[in-house]
């Protein structure tokens, strides 16, 4: 199977994903990895932040930390 397109990730990203792998099957299905994380994220990190994401896997919450800093 093909990898496939995710639009609109975050509303404004479009992600290659591979849906053999869970996580990345999730984002396709559902549009969010560990939805509880990504609002967290959104309510911590402020323009002109500086984060770290130590053990990205996949790097949605990567993405997400850059989307808000």
């Amino acid at each position: 199977m093909k990898d496939l397109i995710k639009p609109g990730f975050l509303g404004a990203y479009r992600l290659k994903l591979n849906p053999f792998f869970p996580m990345e099957k999730r984002v396709l299905e559902e549009g969010v990895w560990e939805q509880h994380l990504a609002t967290y994220i959104s309510h911590l990190v402020e323009p002109g932040f500086s984060c770290v994401d130590v053990g990205a896997n996949a790097g949605f919450h990567t993405i997400a930390m850059a989307h808000y800093v």
